[in-house]
């Protein structure tokens, strides 16, 4: 490992502003590196030449040239070179007197960091960008290791330097990255000793906070047990020390397992991760289905794969298709409304192909830490309660619907939603019988409306809820159907909450309502009726404007305050379906 020591002629001048100055010659192996601090005082403009050493990149915490001849060189310089004109608060809140004495070591983990996720985020990672990625990981995760030992605040500031970097020049992206890297950090080291210091408190306090105003970037894993409240008080927990071993890896996920990957919500779900930067591979029943997957997303190319799956409640189903995976969402889910037998057709598949995940994934070898249910707001409404105006559902609501009721009633809707509330059931007693290595979140989405981007060959193979819209403008209604559920989401932001419940550490092992808002089928029909004025003659008018009738409400705070989500406008997402119906039905 590189070794790093302060020389002992590193020193603090006074400037002829009255501020100060640094002046230290570091050695890092033979190479040494020379920092001066500029004067800070009212005009806190800065003089200092960055140094570029055109080093092998053998060693991480070098600079380096690129191929182009554009400058190279240490993230702690952007701190003195005149590109940062918020500086002055920084300094305002003594975080650079606090850093002072760790400058160096605080700079080159802070480069090392930095150009490891740029490095790690080249999709042709190759060659000598390959070999320094694997270097820089070794070296940061060895610096990362001292955290163990409690012996500094080093790391700390190193991480904190970083994220405040980010956050003043804007990045979100990056400053989501060292606020992550930071709060684990922070818990890793735990105690109340920490974070002894006043002005590191202050500049976290200040770093976060601005962090999360200016750029809409939470951090993945936020400080423990609320770390902003109190007033700004930093309160964090005792952790285990056996906890720390593995804290000195830093986990990157890369491909996700989407389980029904031809379906209707599937399909957005593929397309959120992919947009995200990850791989996606997709469980699909036939080979048919696979390319037909592929195709529906053209634009990714090789980040998108499948895997085919024929029966998932089949034991041992998912034993390939988690090779090389790295996080599970788990979307499918038959829905056979057409079938008398509702335990071969509905209960089996939804039930034993989850278990089978779990338990496929808890045997496995893959490094899989969270897997995100698509259940459904059947596994919380009381279907026996009918509307119940005024009653507010949460996510402490559960169906007390029996899997034996249902079969019973003969009903195949009510099975089908019974299917789900059971399944996800079945999800968290495993998860509580078991404590198996990874987490499970469950999102419990209403009607699903919205565009279709997955393979459709015509009209007659429309998911349900599509169906119900394109029945509303095809000529096949004649009056306005009543509302079969009070709430709607759209696919989109469906898709959005799955990549939110895998990356937020607080949507571990919990269950969330996502719905948009109430609305009606006649809402529905106004809308089109308002934006496709062609349609009007094949569409049943109803009531104009009528109110929705009384019914039950639903509390999707959990979801808003844990996962961020935001929602359309119900006439966004109709018009957005009505047009890509249109598409098909045109085909």
């Amino acid at each position: 490992m590189t070794s790093f020591k302060p020389s002992s002629n590193a020193d603090l001048e006074s400037c002829d502003s009255g501020g100060a100055r640094l002046s230290g010659m570091y050695s890092l192996g033979s190479d040494k590196y020379s920092a001066r601090k500029c004067p800070i005082g009212n005009q806190r403009k800065t003089q200092m030449n960055l140094v570029q050493n055109n080093a092998s990149r053998s060693d991480p915490f070098q600079s380096f040239g690129f191929g182009d001849n554009r400058r190279a060189h240490r993230l702690w310089d952007h701190m003195y070179d005149g590109t940062c004109p918020k500086f002055n608060t920084l300094v305002q809140i003594r975080f650079v007197d606090l850093a002072r004495e760790t400058i160096a070591l605080s700079q080159m983990l802070s480069a090392s960091a930095w150009h490891l996720v740029h490095w790690l985020g080249c999709e042709s990672d190759s060659g000598e960008d390959a070999q320094y990625a694997m270097i820089s990981t070794q070296n940061l995760q060895q610096r990362l290791s001292s955290v163990a030992t409690g012996a500094s605040d080093e790391v700390v500031i190193a991480v904190l330097t970083s994220a405040a970097y980010a956050n003043l020049i804007k990045e979100p992206g990056m400053f989501q990255v060292h606020m992550d890297g930071l709060s684990r950090i922070l818990q890793l080291k735990g105690g109340k000793g920490s974070l002894h210091s006043p002005p590191l408190r202050l500049a976290l306090f200040w770093i976060e906070i601005n962090g999360r105003f200016r750029q809409d970037a939470a951090p993945q894993f936020p400080p423990p047990n609320d770390i902003l409240s109190g007033q700004g008080k930093l309160n964090l927990a005792l952790f285990d020390a056996a906890q720390l071993a593995s804290g000195c890896v830093i986990p990157t996920v890369e491909r996700f397992l989407v389980t029904g990957g031809s379906g209707f919500a599937a399909a957005h779900v593929i397309r959120a991760f992919l947009n995200k930067g990850y791989n996606v591979k997709a469980t699909v029943r036939s080979e048919t289905r696979g390319k037909q997957v592929l195709a529906s997303h053209p634009e990714h190319g090789t980040k998108l794969s499948y895997v085919v799956v024929p029966d998932i409640a089949e034991k041992g189903a998912f034993n390939d298709a988690l090779k090389g995976v790295d996080g599970v969402i788990h979307v499918a889910s038959p829905m056979q409304l057409g079938t008398t037998d509702f335990e071969t057709q509905l209960f089996r598949p939804a039930v034993d192909g989850t278990i089978n995940l779990l338990e496929a994934i808890q045997n496995s070898d893959a490094n899989i830490s969270r897997v995100v249910i698509t259940s459904s707001i059947s596994s919380i409404l009381d279907p026996l309660q009918g509307q119940r105006p005024g009653y507010v559902y949460t996510e402490k609501d559960f169906s007390p619907v029996t899997k034996e009721a249902a079969i019973e009633s003969g009903n195949a809707i009510l099975a089908y939603l019974t299917s789900k509330s059971v399944s996800e059931k079945a999800a968290f007693d495993y998860v509580e019988k078991n404590k198996p290595k990874f987490t499970i979140s469950a999102l419990c989405p209403p009607f699903i409306y919205g565009p279709l981007i997955h393979h459709v060959q015509s009209t007659n193979e429309l998911n349900t809820s599509s169906n119900d819209i394109y029945r509303l403008f095809n000529g096949s209604e004649q009056e306005v159907p009543p509302t079969a559920f009070f709430s709607y989401v759209d696919v989109r932001d469906l898709a959005e909450a799955h990549v939110q419940a895998f990356e937020k550490p607080e949507a571990a092992n919990q269950r969330y309502l996502i719905a948009a808002s109430a609305y009606s089928y006649q809402q529905i029909c106004d809308i089109i009726r308002a934006k496709f004025p062609e349609l009007r003659e094949t569409m049943p008018k109803g009531e104009t404007g009528a109110p929705i009738p009384p019914s039950y409400l639903v509390d999707t705070t959990k979801a808003n305050t844990d996962l961020g989500v935001k929602y359309r406008s119900l006439e966004d997402t109709i018009v957005d379906a009505v047009n890509s119906l249109r598409k098909i039905e045109k085909a």
